[in-house]
């Protein structure tokens, strides 16, 4: 009698499998344990990116001031910070409308500012413009004294009207009065 013996392939193909896998799994465990830990390491990096003090940071503010009823300013900003602990929010491209005692308004744009939310104090800095339909005021800062009703900028301001250009060394700006003190070396073109 004479015994042949079959090749099983189906067997030897598990085989090949099983043993692929048992050689794969760890190493794709380790691949995932890698970067799960690289993804934790960027994460320790990204919170020590996180601005320290900050209580909140928000993209778009409106904040409106009354006083007995009536509309004051309005602030707006496209990125606001806020920190509890100095009673400050630090923006980014504000926008101030002051609303005037003769019913006119009063307009300020700037690069960045600081609103201390405890006085209502702004300040503005990096191109600063004022506007209130008649004439045009440029400067680098300035500073807004809610109590007293007064801006003021400690730098070259640039006054333009439609007759005339006004330069001067600094500036204080009474809103409750409607009143201007240009101060320093002034030149005025008319």
């Amino acid at each position: 009698m004479k015994v042949t013996v079959k090749k099983n392939y189906k067997f030897k193909k598990t085989r090949y499998l099983i043993l692929s896998i048992i050689i794969i799994t760890p190493l794709l465990i380790f691949t995932v344990f890698l970067r799960s830990d690289n993804i934790v390491n960027n994460k320790e990096k990204i919170l020590d990116n996180i601005v320290k003090n900050v209580d909140i940071s928000l993209n778009k503010i409106d904040h409106i001031a009354t006083k007995d009823g009536k509309k004051e300013w309005v602030f707006k900003s496209d990125e606001v910070t806020f920190s509890t602990s100095k009673k400050k929010a630090e923006v980014k491209n504000l926008y101030v409308t002051f609303f005037l005692k003769n019913g006119s308004e009063a307009n300020i744009t700037a690069d960045n500012g600081v609103f201390n939310y405890e006085t209502n104090n702004i300040e503005a800095f990096g191109n600063v413009i004022i506007t209130d339909g008649n004439y045009i005021l440029k400067t680098k800062h300035i500073f807004y004294n809610n109590k007293k009703k007064i801006i003021s900028s400690e730098n070259a301001v640039k006054i333009l009207g439609k007759h005339f250009d006004i330069n001067a060394n600094s500036i204080i700006l009474n809103i409750n009065q409607g009143s201007a003190e240009l101060n320093g070396d002034i030149n005025a073109v008319f």
